[in-house]
């Protein structure tokens, strides 16, 4: 063998290794695994039917990027309702005073996408929205935007009580009163991840069951959108503000489900 062949030769080789690298982690799939808190936080707010899971997000074998993370929730009776990841929220550290009084400061952001490395975990909580519903909520919430625009043309001088009391409001309200479909009952949760590089999702299974104090609690909100409304309307002089919203949340205790139950 010519020298010149031997020196090819071993220029080849020295390819092999970071290209069988390569090869490995183009074919090595992740594996993704979510382990949430052992609740979930749960309410009907002005968006609507909301979700907040808290959870740790590990991936073994590779690095893996989730474009999305969708729920799909199921009552016992059949009915069922499909929500999407809306926000991711970070917490960063805590605070205290010199009283002793505690706080937190966090990082929300809107869920576009999420990395998530096999060196270490990432810890959120998970905004979800029912989608179908907020589609229809904004329908009647784009009516009533309208009117809003006619009433700031015409300065409109009784612009709060002319708006409360219009027709617009009136549809958007009674959507909002009876769109809180949360019932007694044991609920099943399949939560799917979309990984980029992944053709199927990740699928987890959960349950969990709501009581009629539960229901009665978060029913306590539909009354709320005026008053929510209200808030975002800078009060006259000389008038006080409106009372903040508290709104009501539940948190029942989310259980691990297998695929065959």
């Amino acid at each position: 063998m010519a020298i010149q062949d031997i020196a090819a030769f071993v220029g080849a080789a020295a390819w092999l290794y970071p290209l069988s690298v390569l090869l490995k982690n183009c074919l090595t799939k992740p594996k993704i695994r979510l382990s949430p808190t052992d609740t979930i936080k749960m309410g009907y707010t002005a968006l609507g039917p909301s979700m907040n899971l808290t959870c740790a997000i590990m991936t073994e074998k590779r690095d893996a990027i989730i474009e999305r993370i969708e729920i799909e929730v199921k009552h016992k009776d059949g009915d069922s309702h499909a929500f999407i990841w809306k926000t991711l929220d970070e917490l960063q550290y805590e605070i205290r005073s010199f009283t002793g009084e505690g706080g937190t400061i966090g990082k929300s952001q809107p869920a576009t996408a999420l990395k998530v490395n096999t060196t270490m975990l990432s810890e959120k909580t998970i905004g979800f929205q029912d989608v179908k519903y907020q589609e229809q909520f904004l329908v009647y919430g784009q009516k009533l935007a309208e009117f809003i625009n006619h009433l700031r043309k015409i300065n409109a001088p009784n612009f709060s009580d002319e708006l409360f009391k219009s027709k617009e409001f009136t549809k958007l309200n009674d959507f909002y009163s009876n769109g809180m479909y949360w019932k007694e009952g044991n609920y099943t949760i399949q939560l799917s991840l979309f990984i980029t590089t992944a053709t199927k999702p990740c699928t987890e299974f959960f349950t969990f069951s709501l009581e009629n104090k539960d229901v009665d609690s978060v029913k306590m909100n539909t009354t709320f959108l005026e008053q929510s409304m209200r808030e975002l309307i800078p009060a006259k002089e000389g008038e006080q503000p409106p009372p903040k919203i508290i709104w009501n949340w539940i948190y029942p205790k989310l259980e691990k489900k297998k695929k065959s139950d």
